[in-house]
């Protein structure tokens, strides 16, 4: 059993959500799946994740592969207007800190960390984090409701 955790990454989460925070929605994995997902870094209030401008949010997902995987990508988008947009992420080569390649089995823990910028606008949308394998197939998938504050 491999637990490794990948640090330095985020794309909009935040610190203090404990056992009380709220199941975070998964969506469609074809070779694996998210056992739990925790957002740190951040309040949840009135259904959203709060993220603050100046502070720093992370996500920890802890995921199993039906498959060996030999390279690990992370992904990150956000949904405005009905578009999905690419958000830029600090490390997109998971395998740089989680030892690759990955057997079936697990759990693996991945977990990023992201500063919110002032320049990010003040939005409500969902963000959705996906981590796939060499052959683009969706390993693990989070989507997490946020507002930027």
């Amino acid at each position: 059993m491999n637990r490794i955790l990948l640090v330095n990454f985020l794309f909009t989460f935040a610190l203090g959500v404990l056992a009380d925070s709220p199941k975070l929605q998964t969506c469609k994995s074809t070779i694996g799946h998210v056992e739990k997902a925790i957002v740190t870094g951040s309040q949840f209030k009135n259904g959203k994740y709060i993220l603050k401008h100046g502070t720093e949010v992370g996500i920890e997902v802890t995921f199993n592969t039906e498959k060996k995987v030999n390279d690990l990508k992370a992904s990150a988008e956000i949904t405005l207007n009905g578009m999905n947009l690419p958000t830029k992420l600090p490390n997109l080569n998971g395998c740089k800190v989680l030892k690759c390649p990955l057997n079936k089995g697990g759990p693996y823990v991945y977990k990023i960390n992201m500063p919110v910028s002032k320049f990010y606008p003040k939005i409500e949308t969902t963000s959705k984090l996906r981590l796939k394998n060499e052959k683009n197939k969706v390993i693990a998938c989070v989507i997490v409701p946020i507002k930027v504050v």
